[in-house]
């Protein structure tokens, strides 16, 4: 349960800063069969886990204590309307990846890795994921 709560507060966390500093988005929490008005009319960000991982302890140290690394990676799905182009997506993974580097001082980012801007039919928009992974000091 610990787990889940931290998952979850690292999430609210996510979203409240992007939704905070990127006022012209809108900001989700995704979630399976979210619907959304299609085509998009505005730039949504959604923001979900992609996975989890907890290490166990690798010394007699570690285990006693009960410290086991967790580390979560937080999916950023940027969706622009079609009509914005590529630059859009661009420009709002930039922004994204700033609003993130505030984090530093709370969470270690190990990873953060970005896809390519495609189109999707099924969106009737353009998309580009953003990956950031978030080394959380213990699980439990």
């Amino acid at each position: 349960m610990v787990i889940w709560m931290k998952v979850k507060n690292l999430l609210l966390a996510v979203r409240s800063a992007l939704s905070s500093a990127l006022t012209e988005v809108k900001v989700i929490t995704e979630f399976p069969d979210r619907q959304q008005d299609l085509p998009l009319k505005q730039p949504i960000i959604s923001v979900g886990v992609f996975s989890v991982v907890i290490e166990s302890g690798t010394d007699a140290v570690n285990i006693s204590a009960g410290n086991s690394p967790m580390a979560v990676t937080v999916r950023l799905s940027i969706c622009v309307p079609k009509t914005d182009e590529g630059i859009k997506c661009t420009e709002l993974v930039d922004q994204s990846i700033n609003v993130m580097a505030g984090f530093l001082s709370q969470y270690s980012i190990g990873d953060v890795n970005v896809g390519q801007t495609r189109y999707s039919s099924a969106l009737g928009a353009l998309n580009t994921n953003i990956d950031l992974k978030f080394n959380i000091g213990n699980a439990f």
